[in-house]
């Protein structure tokens, strides 16, 4: 978790992501760390009640 308005990277894991690039080990190595599948999407963090206004 960041503080609020810093900017991060979407990761997601769990059983209903991708378990790799169908015959690409190469990108689904870059695109899983330690099992979070690292999207590449900017995300930023905004304080409760905020909704990202």
């Amino acid at each position: 978790m960041r503080a609020a308005g810093e900017t991060g990277e979407v990761v997601v894991q769990g059983p209903h992501v991708m378990s790799g690039y169908w015959g690409r080990p190469a990108e689904t190595a870059a695109a899983l760390d330690g099992g979070w599948f690292r999207s590449g999407d900017a995300v930023r963090w905004f304080s409760v009640g905020r909704g990202g206004r």
